[in-house]
C-alpha cells in the first residue's frame, strides 16, 4: 500500500508555505508553483500575506525543479490580476537595480 498521503502533486506548493501566503498566490490566480516564474520577488512580496518565510521556501523549491522567479522587475502579472501598487525605491538602490 502507498503512502499517498505523504505525496505531493508535481505542482503543489511546497511544506511550509503559510496559509495567507497561499490566499495571496490565489488571490493573483496562481495554483501552480510553476506560474511563480512569471513573477519577481519584489512582486510577490507586494502580495498581502506573502512574506520573508515564504517567498525563502518557494525560491528554494524552484531551484531543485531548475527553475527561478523572474529576474527583472515585471509588473505584468499584478496587472493581468487586476491589482495596482505603488513601489518606492531608495535612489541608490534604483540605480544599482537598473545597473545605472
Amino acid at each position: 500500500m502507498s503512502n499517498k498521503k505523504n505525496e505531493q502533486p508535481e505542482s503543489a506548493f511546497p511544506k511550509g508555505v503559510s496559509k495567507p501566503a497561499l490566499r495571496a498566490l490565489a488571490s493573483v490566480g496562481v495554483t501552480r508553483l510553476d506560474q511563480l516564474t512569471r513573477f519577481t520577488e519584489a512582486e510577490l512580496l507586494a502580495l498581502h500575506g506573502m512574506g520573508p518565510k515564504a517567498i525563502r521556501i518557494i525560491k528554494a523549491e524552484l531551484l531543485t525543479k531548475g527553475k527561478s522567479l523572474a529576474k527583472e522587475w515585471r509588473t505584468d502579472g499584478l496587472k493581468r490580476a487586476g491589482l495596482s501598487y505603488t513601489l518606492y525605491l531608495n535612489p541608490n538602490l534604483a540605480q544599482g537595480l537598473l545597473g545605472r
